[in-house]
């Protein structure tokens, strides 16, 4: 790998732990998901997973992927921390534990089957990871507008998402050439 492959496809996964660290800790020290949508973390958790089996399946290089790796288990202890504290102003109750418990073996069963489905398979859930991405957006869309606020999403969250798309871009193009996997990046980068 070139030094200027490097520094981008490093760029890129930095990214994504910042990202993870602008959405995680304002939703465990304000012990809220408020302005957060649930059907889209977990329409993204699921998108961001299956590219994540795909490329490592697949064996493409790390740093085509890494990213993903973060983005899926931010977004996994996000939606399970969804499933715990309100996002509205309700309180919490003895059922969100439950559905936080039930929430974590959802992820795991699903992880699970990622690991356990044939490649061929595999390959037509990343082609699905495309309308998954753009379903995953509009509920996020329809919260902030509903509530006129983006509540716990920050600002430097999204440019930190956007950075990371481009870092996609380029080293899946320069490293790895699939297309699947291009017109996924280019499609949550127009997101």
């Amino acid at each position: 790998m070139k030094v200027p492959q490097l520094l981008i496809s490093e760029s890129g996964n930095f990214c994504s732990c910042i990202l993870c660290l602008t959405l995680f800790i304002p939703v465990l020290t304000s012990r809220s998901a408020r302005g957060l949508s649930f059907a889209a973390y977990i329409l993204e958790t699921l998108s961001y997973a299956i590219t994540l089996a795909y490329s490592a399946r697949n064996g493409f290089p790390f740093s085509t992927y890494g990213e993903n790796f973060f983005l899926t288990i931010q977004n996994a202890l996000i939606t399970i921390l969804m499933s715990y504290y309100p996002t509205t102003k309700s309180r919490r109750t003895s059922s969100n534990t439950l559905s936080a418990l039930l929430t974590s073996l959802g992820i795991l069963a699903g992880s699970f089957a990622l690991s356990a489905v044939p490649i061929p398979t595999l390959a037509f859930l990343q082609l699905c990871t495309f309308p998954l991405g753009v379903f995953s957006k509009l509920p996020q869309i329809i919260t902030n507008y509903r509530a006129r606020s983006t509540g716990q999403l920050s600002t430097f969250a999204v440019f930190s998402q956007i950075a990371g798309c481009l870092a996609r871009l380029f080293t899946t193009a320069t490293e790895v050439g699939d297309s699947l996997l291009f017109l996924g990046f280019a499609t949550a980068l127009l997101l």
